[in-house]
């Protein structure tokens, strides 16, 4: 079984201890931008979206060839913004990589999700079985 991943960057402008994080350059590229491209080495990852409620982050994730999805302002936090992001898209698992994490490291990222689909496959094989089982009578029904 493989599972489409789709990593989801929450970020926005207006930070109540740092307005405009994500533009802040570090040498010489946004933030975003960073954050952007580490998520992209993440295995088996196939699609990296930031989410924003700020036009001048969508503009700049644009401007570098990356893609960005319009979330509303009202938005309490970045799960939140995450949240509505997965609803629009097709992905079976959603990470959540905060727009802050220029340094997070691709390899760690990948394990999880790695253990995340090891999981998933166990749990779908053990419904698959039990729907057997019910099938031919070995489970009584409920």
């Amino acid at each position: 079984m493989t599972s489409d991943v789709a990593v989801v960057i929450p970020a926005r402008y207006a930070a109540s201890r740092l307005p405009g994080k994500p533009l802040i350059p570090i040498a010489g590229k946004p933030m975003i931008q960073w954050v952007y491209e580490r998520a992209l080495q993440i295995r088996n990852v196939s699609q990296v979206i930031v989410a924003t409620d700020d036009l001048r982050i969508a503009d700049t994730v644009k401007q570098f060839g990356g893609v960005a999805i319009m979330t509303p302002e009202n938005c309490a936090n970045g799960s939140e913004r995450v949240g509505i992001v997965a609803q629009q898209i097709d992905a079976d698992i959603v990470v959540n990589l905060q727009g802050d994490e220029p340094l997070i490291s691709p390899a760690a990222v990948t394990q999880a999700i790695m253990a995340l689909q090891q999981i998933l496959r166990y749990q779908s094989q053990r419904w698959v079985f039990l729907w057997r089982m019910l099938l031919i009578g070995k489970i009584r029904r409920l």
